[in-house]
């Protein structure tokens, strides 16, 4: 029988960005028997985190105010003796019991009323407005319902298209060695026929608005933000571009919220170059029209695009190729942390302390 420790390491380079997952196996012996830590200094299973955890563990006491009963306000032994306090008043008449008063609602008749009397006026009106709420409640989700469908149908019909004239053109890749958990995990959560790619387009359609846009965004590398930020790196290191991306920031600035109020205005985001070139590679087209939106009259603007094989050769490799030896084993290490996470919040066995410190004999 083992017992697993998890802990979040604080950088010590920047304590800003996401904190380290560190995990401990340790038996009833309490030796360390395996480590986990999505660093990238733990390819041998050694690292100054590894270390911190089983030194904290070892040293120090975890105690806060939290852990003790409080005192303050608290009536002292005498007092309790006497049940009053010294001026000779009892706690109930201090703090006499507050009578609640609870009062059954009334139900009144529309015959019980005069026919001209206010109240009935009121009452028949409001039933009459509840009425119109309920009728244009269901009218509204009748029309939602069936706007949903025309929209899902108009995206599955263009992906089919997309997979068809996809084929008319090359498809730039490399190969690379995985190891055989990686493989696996590529091959269950990444790799998808063409049935379930068009379930996913139809489902997250809405983007930002949709939870399984996020989940699958995750798994793969955008077009329209992570694919420029691997062509351009040059002040970030590669485990802080990997982290950012497992790890997305919410901005909140002047610039996302003007994009947000007037996002539903524009026929399509404004996007950078690169990404349209992108895009074009993977829905096989040759031209596609960019789209800058400005609510100034006559201000927005449309930019032809022209694809560039060159230049989507090499952003496709470069892509290509730090997915697959940076992205996806760290996508991998973080869904592996995550599900043991998960487990061991249902099974909970009880753990007794011997007294013994921690020993890693790795």
């Amino acid at each position: 029988m083992s017992s697993i420790i998890h802990a979040l390491i604080i950088r010590q380079t920047s304590i800003t960005l996401p904190p380290y997952k560190t995990v401990l196996n340790v038996n009833t012996a309490r030796v360390v028997t395996s480590v986990k830590c999505n660093c990238v200094y733990n390819q041998s299973g050694k690292c100054k985190h590894i270390a911190a955890l089983i030194h904290f563990i070892n040293h120090e006491e975890s105690l806060s105010k939290t852990c003790h009963e409080q005192q303050w306000g608290k009536p002292s032994a005498r007092q309790f003796a006497k049940q009053k306090y010294s001026k000779g008043r009892y706690f109930d008449e201090m703090f006499p019991t507050k009578q609640k008063i609870s009062y059954e609602p009334m139900t009144i008749d529309l015959s019980d009323l005069a026919e001209h009397s206010a109240l009935r006026s009121v009452m028949e009106a409001s039933s009459q407005t509840e009425d119109t709420f309920i009728i244009k409640d269901v009218v509204e989700t009748i029309i939602k319902h069936t706007e949903s469908n025309l929209v899902r149908e108009d995206c599955e019909a263009s992906v089919i298209s997309f997979l068809i004239f996809k084929d008319e053109f090359e498809v730039y890749q490399a190969e690379y060695k995985l190891e055989e958990q990686l493989q696996q995990f590529y091959e269950k959560n990444i790799q998808i026929n063409e049935e379930t790619l068009i379930n996913v387009c139809c489902k997250t359609i809405e983007q930002s608005k949709c939870e399984d846009w996020y989940a699958n965004r995750r798994l793969r590398i955008s077009a329209s933000t992570n694919v420029h930020h691997i062509k351009v790196q040059k002040t970030k290191t590669t485990e802080s571009l990997v982290s950012s991306f497992l790890h997305p920031r919410k901005i909140e600035c002047e610039a996302t919220k003007y994009g947000l109020r007037n996002e539903q205005h524009a026929l399509h985001e404004y996007e950078k170059l690169h990404s349209c070139k992108v895009q074009m590679y993977v829905t096989g087209m040759t031209v596609c029209d960019l789209f800058v939106y400005s609510p100034v009259k006559h201000g927005s603007c449309t930019v032809r695009v022209h694809r560039d094989e060159a230049f989507i050769k090499h952003v496709i490799l470069v892509s290509e190729r730090f997915y697959f030896e940076h992205y996806l084993k760290s996508l991998y290490l973080e869904s592996t942390c995550e599900n043991d996470s998960n487990n061991n919040k249902t099974e909970q066995p009880k753990r007794n302390f011997t007294g013994k410190n921690i020993i890693n004999v790795m």
